[in-house]
């Protein structure tokens, strides 16, 4: 039997998708937190509204062997410009990493044809560009995206996003402290967290009930807007949506034993918090907040020291820090890998036009740094 398309195009009938989609998501070789039901699930119910939903699916009778989760933005921003676009759920407002269509690895070609066909043929959108935002460069998915658009003469252009430092840990923590790149570092960490310890009462707690999340989790809140304003800045937390959005991933990443929080409390204030996941054997640190009166200490240094340590003894084996290339995750032995973006554009003007127009300007970048650098 042909392989169909199935369009669904109201949220209501996306939540019902559940059931295929975590028996897809069992079957994928890269699981990662930001494919999983319950962070689309929390987007979709704090940030949904604000658009339509395009959700492909894929069968092969009577199988469903992909889920590509878009939403269509009527004035989506490039640059100086606006143009209707199709998005991934989850791609906008919370940090998300690693999107990708939902299928198994032996699946994606099949499953990438049918869906950038059925976007070719289906034009009542009228949407201009396909944004596939925050892919890894590296995944098998983003070289199948450029062959099948160069096949459907579709607009292309891909460039990178985002730094995305991974640590990779071997099996014991000796073995890293003997093999890290930066020794001093490590040994200035540990009688750093000797002094504190000597000189403080220190207790860090991992989170472990959802009594705990309930109170830890505004502590943490209130701790990175601390950190953020010292700095200047806003922080990323002065909305109520993304608040919220935190407040219901953590509850349920926690019902599934993949929430890693901990806060370190220093003669009994609250210092700094770390949030993260565990997946896997991967380990994935998502946001921390700290208080800027215990700077001079390296408070956040000596919670992940002390956190690393557990870790390894949990089995995990590497350590994703997101985006961001901030020097600290690099003195933690951490290497660069990217994300990208790719624009994929339908056979109009401006979607030809536009990746065309970003290809140009990629290059003349890339000359200009070749000749003054």
């Amino acid at each position: 039997m042909k392989i169909q398309v199935r369009v669904i195009r109201t949220w209501s009938e996306f939540l019902e998708l559940r059931p295929e989609w975590e028996t897809i998501f069992e079957e994928l070789e890269g699981q990662n937190p930001f494919l999983s039901w319950d962070w689309i699930e929390s987007w979709v119910e704090i940030y949904g509204h604000r658009y339509k939903p395009v959700i492909l699916v894929v069968v092969d009778s009577p199988r469903v062997i992909g889920i590509a989760a878009f939403y269509f933005d009527e004035k989506a921003r490039h640059g100086l410009t606006k143009t209707p676009a199709i998005r991934w759920v989850g791609d906008q407002f919370v940090s998300s990493e690693f999107l990708d269509i939902l299928a198994p690895v032996y699946q994606k070609y099949t499953v990438w044809w049918n869906v950038l066909n059925w976007f070719l043929e289906n034009r009542e959108l009228n949407w201009n560009l396909l944004v596939l935002d925050d892919m890894i460069q590296s995944r098998f998915s983003v070289q199948i995206v450029e062959q099948i658009s160069k096949k459907l003469s579709l607009g292309y252009h891909r460039a990178v996003k985002n730094v995305l430092p991974v640590l990779y840990f071997p099996p014991e923590w000796d073995k890293w402290k003997h093999s890290h790149p930066h020794p001093d570092f490590i040994s200035m960490m540990r009688n750093r967290t000797k002094r504190l310890r000597k000189k403080f009462r220190v207790e860090i707690r991992k989170i472990g009930s959802q009594d705990e999340l309930k109170s830890d989790i505004e502590i943490f809140f209130e701790l990175h807007q601390k950190n953020w304003n010292y700095k200047g800045l806003p922080g990323s937390f002065v909305t109520p949506e993304k608040r919220e959005f935190y407040r219901r991933i953590t509850r349920r990443f926690l019902d599934r034993n993949w929430l890693e929080m901990r806060l370190m409390r220093i003669d009994g204030a609250p210092a700094t918090v770390e949030v993260g996941f565990a997946l896997n054997q991967v380990y994935y640190s998502l946001q921390s907040g700290y208080d800027p009166r215990f700077r001079r200490f390296s408070a956040g240094s000596i919670l992940f020291y002390e956190f690393f340590q557990e870790l390894l003894g949990d089995g995990i084996k590497r350590v994703e820090f997101l985006r961001g290339d901030e020097t600290y995750k690099f003195r933690w032995g951490a290497h660069r890998r990217y994300s990208v973006t790719q624009w994929v554009g339908n056979r109009s003007l401006y979607g030809i036009a536009y990746p065309f127009y970003k290809r140009q300007k990629n290059r003349i970048k890339h000359a200009a740094l070749a000749v003054f650098s």
